[in-house]
């Protein structure tokens, strides 16, 4: 099931056990299950308030923006609970939480409503990624987390491709998409009894005392600590690019374009399928080079891609489908060598003790570009497509100086040495 990498001896310290094969095996499909679940419910969830819940489409998405943002909020506090209790225990309390929240999304009448099961929601994927990198790297070390990271992102891709499958042939009936809600819940809670069958005590190991960066122990230390916070904003840039491809090109391809109505759809497909297959690979190569010269390499990648949509009015209908494909597939490649190794840097930066609260920043700027990118791009489209291309293109383009301005500026091992570096 996991290929090379897991036949790869995972480096242990008396400090960090490594997982026997079958119980990464385990933790592995559990990334799977929950893909599942995400992948069930991402493409519907618009469609299942206003079809089997009977609510306005105005009314819908101004409550799940409202859920999504407090969610996000809500989900911050994670990382100072990971911190003191453990990012194990944070990851167990996602999944019971996002439990709890499917199971009730059929019983909901109203707006306000909506927006508590959405926010409640988003809260629980929040602690998730907030908890995951720490919880890996509290297992696996080095390099070893890269891998772990893209690996774990592929199967993710692969849960998402079958979970919108399965979901499409549920979601032409009431009775169906409240099914589909149900199973969700279901899927978090198979998730987490994975969970702990893989870690099983792991869960509640503590972390250590907080060290120090620079003199940094105090709980605002995030907020003073400069290079990490360029870190974040370095990944609000990386999620401004990697989201255009399925956020707002499958609108571009249609009304832009003017392409056939089955290359949105099939765009996407093309682009998980380019990061599923380049993951192994990138990440085989990076094991040898610092992530600042990758993340390099991810800008480039980006910024071709993206450009190549800049003339779009002008493309042909022989070229429309060549193109589209090129660019997902080149965006795909630019996104499985930039996410992974953003994951891990930002979790090598941040000091022992504090990685929960790190990482919940980290998270949170993330999810701050996710839920901003719409407006973001409808915005620029606005203008025309050029402008939007252009402007995601010099946003991404940013990284670059900022990756020459920050790497310097944290510990050697984040951005700048090698793995074999001593």
């Amino acid at each position: 099931m996991t290929g090379d990498l897991l036949q790869e001896e995972v480096s242990q310290t008396k400090d960090r056990p490594g997982l026997s094969v079958a119980k990464r095996n385990i933790f592995l499909l559990s990334v799977v299950i929950d893909s599942l679940g995400s992948g069930m419910w991402m493409p519907f969830a618009i469609i299942f308030f206003t079809r089997s819940q009977g609510m306005d489409l105005g009314d819908t998405g101004l409550a799940m923006t409202i859920g999504a943002f407090v969610g996000l909020m809500a989900g911050f506090a994670s990382g100072h609970v990971a911190d003191r209790y453990g990012a194990g225990l944070v990851a167990i309390s996602s999944h019971v939480v996002r439990v709890l929240a499917f199971a009730a999304y059929p019983f909901v009448e109203s707006p306000w409503q909506i927006t508590v099961v959405v926010a409640v929601t988003a809260c629980g994927e929040r602690m998730l990624w907030t908890a995951n990198t720490p919880m890996i790297s509290s297992i696996f070390r080095g390099r070893n987390v890269d891998n772990i990271l893209g690996f774990a992102g592929v199967l993710g891709i692969m849960g998402l491709g079958v979970g919108a499958g399965i979901a499409g042939l549920l979601a032409d009936s009431v009775s169906g998409l409240r099914l589909i809600a149900w199973l969700n819940s279901a899927s978090f809670a198979i998730t987490g009894v994975l969970l702990v069958i893989a870690l099983g005590s792991r869960l509640l190991d503590r972390p250590a005392v907080a060290s120090t960066i620079d003199g940094l122990t105090s709980v605002g230390s995030v907020w003073r600590n400069r290079p990490y916070l360029q870190l974040c904003l370095i990944q609000i840039l990386f999620v401004l690019a990697a989201s255009s491809y399925v956020m707002i090109l499958p609108l571009v391809i249609i009304d832009v374009l003017h392409g056939p109505a089955w290359l949105p759809a099939a765009s996407i497909v093309i682009g998980n399928v380019a990061i599923a297959v380049a993951q192994r690979p990138v990440l085989k190569v990076s094991r040898r080079l610092p992530r600042s010269r990758m993340l390099f390499v991810s800008v480039g990648l980006y910024a071709v891609s993206l450009l190549l949509l800049v003339p779009g009015d002008l493309f042909g209908a022989i070229l429309i489908v060549p193109v589209v494909a090129l660019v997902v597939v080149i965006g795909g490649v630019a996104e499985a060598t930039a996410t992974p190794l953003m994951l891990s840097a930002a979790n090598e930066a941040a000091p022992e003790g504090q990685k929960g609260r790190y990482s919940a920043v980290f998270q949170t700027a993330w999810g701050v570009a996710e839920v901003a990118g719409p407006l973001v791009y409808t915005t620029l489209l606005a203008v025309g497509n050029a402008v939007l291309w252009l402007s995601v293109t010099a946003a991404v383009l940013l990284v670059a100086p900022m990756l020459l301005r920050v790497r310097p500026m944290l510990p050697p091992k984040v951005l700048l040495e090698a793995p074999t570096a001593s």
